[in-house]
């Protein structure tokens, strides 16, 4: 501007720029003049029935929702790092208290309405809003919904050495079933309750949501309402592929004389005819001529918004749509083997910690060193199962010829068993110990 004033340079010439997004001339962060500034983007809290109804009504939420459990708890999970009593019995309560049923209906409900908990129901006359103690016997699991439970903002950790720094520390059970009985307003410790989250919020609008994550549907529900309007749009066009034009004479005459219920009769005549008998009968001064709709561009359209509903969901075309990957390397079992390690991780890091922490709530004895073993979910076809086979008995044929392992072992690993084992389990208790050589000094 300076050298504007000094050197007698042309006003017009000069473009204030304030930062690297705002233009005054072009409009470019300019309210009023840039249409992106009328867009925010804002988090909604939905209630309950909103969450109800989009999962009853729409099979793309309930495949969302509900495919991820289903798959992760398809296989049965074993147990490791206790002895096989402790296996046996293991086994033996979760089969007693529903335990898989359990965990997939509280890991469903986290998905579908942001929080699920599953209730340890003990034996006795203990206080519910106590902690629990290690000597009370757990009777029964029970799965509850985060609408409820109510989270007790006055019971708020404060404690920042506390595991649960900043989570309630209890909560006032709502049953709307119950109606007034004594179930409602019951308040229940935390200790008690093993939390299912769905889709983590920030923590401002964690607090906002009562100290509940959300859905797994809030985020989606723009793609899939997009998803199903265009194709519900498609087969709207393709009921009216062909539009009739009907031309009649004096058309704008009747309209300005009140005369829309004769258009209207005339229409339907016309409609009439040509369902009855085929053909149309029409005055000489009036024509009729159908024309097709353009659909030029509608199959880019609904894969755009096909794609845009696979990105938001973390699943496949294959699993989510039913149909085939898009690109030149996309093939089936590719998306197949990426949806399988991506449920495999979710076992691993969302599911594996509060199958530990029920596991040692029914059974406070339990060894530090149990763990939670899931078989894989990929399934191989007869053929791939002989390759497979042919693979590990070369390497059992590498192994017994340089006498890594025994004849006994390899037998008792791969057919011991209820089904064939590529695992192979070392007897070290029938090893003789080697010491090292000693060199002289």
């Amino acid at each position: 501007l300076f050298q504007c004033l000094t050197f007698g340079m042309e006003m017009k010439s000069f473009v204030a720029r304030l930062d690297g997004w705002l233009n005054l001339i072009t409009g470019l962060g300019v309210r009023g003049k840039d249409k992106r500034l009328a867009a925010f983007v804002e988090w909604h809290r939905h209630e309950e029935d909103f969450f109800d109804h989009l999962l009853a009504a729409d099979d793309t939420a309930k495949k969302i929702v509900c495919d991820l459990v289903e798959d992760a708890l398809r296989e049965d999970f074993g147990f490791e790092g206790v002895s096989e009593d402790q296996k046996k019995h293991l086994n033996e309560l979760a089969v007693s208290h529903c335990f898989r049923e359990k965990l997939q209906e509280a890991w469903e409900i986290a998905r579908h309405k942001g929080g699920a908990a599953i209730l340890y129901l003990t034996k006795g006359t203990a206080d519910m809003d106590q902690p629990m103690q290690p000597n009370e016997e757990v009777i029964a699991l029970t799965v509850l919904n985060r609408f409820e439970l109510r989270a007790e903002t006055i019971s708020i950790d404060t404690n920042p050495a506390s595991k649960t720094f900043r989570m309630p520390t209890q909560y006032r059970l709502q049953i709307i079933e119950a109606g007034q009985s004594e179930l409602n307003n019951l308040v229940i410790h935390a200790s008690r309750l093993e939390r299912f989250d769905g889709t983590k919020l920030p923590r401002r609008l964690f607090v906002q949501n009562e100290y509940w994550h959300d859905s797994v549907l809030t985020r989606l529900y723009n793609p899939i309402r997009n998803y199903n309007a265009s194709h519900d749009s498609a087969a709207a066009i393709m009921q009216d592929f062909n539009v009739g034009v009907f031309k009649m004479r004096n058309l704008a005459e009747l309209v300005a004389a009140g005369k829309e219920k004769q258009i209207q009769e005339r229409i339907e005549l016309a409609n009439y005819s040509k369902s009855v008998i085929r053909s149309l009968i029409i005055d000489e001064s009036e024509t009729y001529e159908e024309k097709s709709r353009n659909v030029t561009g509608l199959p880019e359209l609904l894969r755009a918004a096909s794609n845009r509903l696979v990105a938001g969901s973390n699943m496949p075309h294959t699993r989510l749509l039913g149909e085939s990957p898009d690109g030149s390397n996309a093939t089936g079992n590719s998306t197949t083997t990426a949806w399988y390690d991506y449920v495999a991780a979710q076992q691993r890091n969302y599911l594996k910690p509060r199958i530990l922490n029920i596991l040692r709530k029914l059974i406070p004895d339990l060894p530090t060193t149990l763990d939670v073993e899931f078989k894989s979910l990929w399934q191989l076809d007869e053929s791939e199962e002989a390759d497979a086979r042919l693979k590990v008995a070369q390497a059992d044929a590498i192994y017994l010829d340089r006498n890594v392992i025994d004849p006994s072992e390899v037998a008792v690993s791969r057919f011991a068993g209820k089904k064939y084992s590529r695992e192979t389990k070392i007897d070290s208790s029938s090893r003789i110990a080697i010491s090292p050589q000693q060199t002289p000094a």
